[in-house]
C-alpha cells in the first residue's frame, strides 16, 4: 500500500489493471475504485454491500476522530452525516446563501492577482480559506484555517501505516512504553483536532443564540436540528461535519508545504 500520494499509484494501477483494484493487507480487504462510473455503480446503487471503509485505529480510536466522515464506516452514523450535509448544502441553499459570497471572494482574488501576481499562490490559498470558513461557520477566520492546516498535517501523519493498524491490540499499550510513539502522535492529533472543530463551532452557536449569525453550514444544521428526530442530529455530528469542510482544503496535499 503506497504511503505517500497513493492516488498517483492507484491511477497507474488503473491504467494497467482496470478501474477496480483489490488489495488484502493484513487481513483487511480494500477495494480501490478509479472512475466515477464504477464508484456510483457500487457505492450508490449497491451501497449496502460495498459502501464501507477500513478500520482506522489511529484516527478513529486513538485520535478521537470517530465522527469525521472520511473515517466513518458505513452504517447509521454515516447516514446521519450524509443526510445533514445533503440538507445543509442543498443546491437551493448554496445558490441562495453561498454563491454570492463565492462570487465576491472570487472578484477579490482576481483583483489581488492583478495587483500582486508574484504571490499568486498566497492569494489563492487565502481565497480558498476564507471561502470555506465563511461557508462553514459564517466568518472569515484565518486562525481556523491555520488550525485546519495543522490538523490535516497530523491526519496525514497518523494515516501512514502505523503498526497498530495491523496489530490492533497495541492500542492498549501506554504512551510511556518503549516503541509507543504512535500513542503520542495520536494524542497530539486529537488535541489539535478538538480545538479545530469546537472553537469555531462554539463561536457560531453563540452567534446563533444571539440572533447575529450570518448564513453558514453550522447555522443551517442548527436549524435542521430543531425539527429532527431525537438523536438524528447533535453537536458532535454538526461540528465534525463542519470540520470536514475545513479539512477538505488540504486533502489533496495531505500537503505539508
Amino acid at each position: 500500500m503506497p504511503l505517500s500520494y497513493p492516488w498517483l499509484v492507484f491511477t497507474k494501477w488503473a491504467q494497467r489493471y482496470g478501474p477496480i483494484n483489490y488489495l488484502n493487507i493484513g487481513g483487511n480487504s480494500i477495494l480501490i475504485l478509479n472512475t466515477q462510473e464504477v464508484a456510483l455503480a457500487l457505492l450508490e446503487k449497491k451501497a449496502s454491500i460495498y459502501s464501507d471503509r477500513p478500520r482506522f485505529i489511529m484516527a478513529s480510536e486513538l485520535a478521537g476522530m470517530e465522527h469525521v466522515i472520511i473515517f466513518l464506516r458505513y452504517g447509521a452514523l454515516h447516514k446521519k452525516h450524509r443526510k445533514l450535509v445533503a440538507q445543509s448544502l442543498h443546491p437551493r441553499v448554496v445558490e441562495r446563501d453561498f454563491v454570492p459570497l463565492q462570487e465576491r471572494f472570487t472578484h477579490q482574488l482576481a483583483q489581488a492577482l492583478l495587483d500582486d501576481p508574484d504571490h499568486f499562490m498566497d492569494h489563492i490559498d487565502r481565497c480558498a480559506g476564507k471561502t470555506v470558513t465563511t461557508i462553514a461557520y459564517g466568518e472569515d477566520n484565518p486562525d481556523v484555517v491555520e488550525m485546519g492546516r495543522a490538523t490535516m498535517k497530523y491526519i496525514a501523519k497518523i494515516t501512514t501505516g502505523y503498526v497498530v493498524e495491523f496489530l490492533p491490540w497495541l492500542k492498549y499499550v501506554p504512551e510511556w512504553f518503549p516503541g509507543a510513539q504512535f500513542q503520542k502522535d495520536a494524542r497530539l492529533a486529537k488535541e489539535i483536532y478538538e480545538k479545530t472543530r469546537w472553537i469555531p463551532y462554539n463561536t457560531a452557536v453563540e452567534k446563533a443564540e444571539k440572533g447575529t449569525a450570518p448564513a453558514s453550514f453550522v447555522l443551517s444544521a442548527l436549524e435542521a436540528m430543531k425539527t429532527a428526530k431525537a438523536g438524528e442530529i447533535d453537536a458532535n455530528i454538526i461540528s465534525s461535519s463542519a470540520f470536514t469542510l475545513i479539512g477538505g482544503l488540504y486533502i489533496d496535499p495531505f500537503h505539508s508545504s
